[in-house]
């Protein structure tokens, strides 16, 4: 007998994100913490405009250099290694620190590298002796959004998100 397979969620318009009414923005968070809660997983198609994205990667071009081959992690917990494996991951990453809503000594989000004390900057030290960082304000500013989203938006309508208070740092 063939196995059912169910269907994904369709994505969501999250356009009203950026260019919406209260009302739109409103019907988005609704729809996607429903679509959150019972898939476990939701995906908001457009919630960066394509002027945007161009914007984003155009500031961010500036650090190709400093995105570096993805890895997998392979082991439990703590025990294991960092690998790269091209066949299951082709991606080239760059982290990003800052902008976290919470202290560093309350342990509330993952650290990727050294914390700026403001703004945000790349993560290992050396990208930032190599170049000198902008704070990224783009990026800022479209991280904002995104936390605000999730953090303020989502989390009280989603039970998922109940005890979520921070972001880790963010890989582009």
């Amino acid at each position: 007998e063939p196995e059912t397979l169910s269907l994904p969620p369709p994505a969501l318009n999250a356009s009203a994100a950026w260019r919406g009414s209260a009302q739109d923005t409103e019907r988005l968070l609704s729809a996607a913490a429903a679509v959150l809660e019972a898939e476990g997983f939701v995906v908001c198609d457009g919630f960066a405009s394509a002027e945007e994205v161009s914007l984003l990667a155009a500031e961010l071009s500036a650090y190709d250099g400093a995105f570096e081959t993805a890895k997998i992690w392979v082991g439990k917990q703590a025990s294991g290694a960092q690998l790269s494996v091209p066949t299951v991951r082709s991606d080239r990453i760059f982290w990003v620190c800052g902008e976290h809503k919470t202290p560093a000594n309350e342990m509330l989000w993952d650290s990727a590298g050294r914390q700026p004390t403001a703004g945000l900057a790349p993560c290992r030290p050396e990208v930032v002796m190599e170049k000198p960082t902008h704070g990224f304000p783009r990026l800022t500013a479209f991280m904002k959004r995104m936390d605000d989203f999730v953090l303020s938006g989502l989390k009280p309508r989603c039970g998922r998100l109940r005890g979520l208070a921070e972001r880790s740092d963010a890989m582009v």
